[in-house]
Order: C-alpha cells, then structure tokens, then sequence
C-alpha cells in the first residue's frame, strides 16, 4: 500500500519548495494576440507601437506576451474602440493597467532598439575613420 501524501507536500510538489509564489505566466506570440484580439499581426505590429501591448520577453527574434495581460488588454481595446478612441487615447487607458502590473514603461521596442543600434554604430564607424586620419598625419 501507497502511503497518502500530506497536502504540504501535495503544495511542495506544485509550488516547489521555495514556497508559495506567483504561477508562471504563460507567454505568447503575436500571432496568438492577434487572434485574440480578432486583428491581423500587421495591426497588431501598429498596436505594439502605439505601446497598447507590451511584449514581457524576447525568445530569440520573437517577442512573447503574458496572456493574462493580453485579455485584459484586448478588452479594454473592445470597449474602447466602439466609443471611437484612437490608437492613442487607448494607449493611454491601458497605461494605467500596465502600471498597476508593474510592468516596464520606457522598454524600447525592437524597432527602436534596431535604430539606436544603427545610430551607435554609424558614430562608431565616423570615429573610426576620423582615428585613422589622425594616425595617417602623424
């Protein structure tokens, strides 16, 4: 006979021993957050860069959502979107949500950080080249 397991150890088994904690968020692609918000991913793309939905983590390329925020997030959209606000006012509305999440306001998204990085490196190049003047008048 199996003996019965107690239900702390039934808790260990399914929080881990660390103790109670937050349940691990189950994350997304864009793909799935624009079938959920009933969109295509090019509008999801727009919607993603007026910051109405965040990415919580990148896995290689892809960008990955937290579902949980993603549906609060879509139905704010709905209700929002049939009063006829903008991309905009709605960013703005879901600010507040994020914030009560604590969630990451100044991320920059892929875009922008593939623009700096740009930026960077053509100032890097231009010092480069005015090194290499330096040298060849010495």
């Amino acid at each position: 006979m199996v003996p019965k397991r107690s239900a702390e150890s039934k808790t260990n088994r399914i929080v881990g021993k660390q103790g109670l904690g937050k349940r691990p968020k189950e994350k997304i692609s864009i793909k799935d957050v624009a079938r959920i918000f009933d969109l295509s991913e090019k509008q999801m793309r727009n919607y993603k860069m007026a910051r109405i939905i965040r990415p919580v983590e990148k896995k290689g390329m892809q960008d990955l959502y937290d579902l949980e925020t993603i549906k609060e997030v879509s139905e704010i959209c709905k209700k929002y979107r049939c009063e006829g606000l903008t991309l905009a006012q709605i960013a703005e509305k879901v600010k507040v949500l994020y914030e009560e999440k604590g969630m990451e306001l100044n991320v920059v998204n892929s875009e922008d950080k593939r623009e700096v990085i740009q930026r960077v490196a053509k100032g890097l190049e231009n010092g480069i080249r005015d090194l290499a003047k330096a040298v060849a008048l010495l």
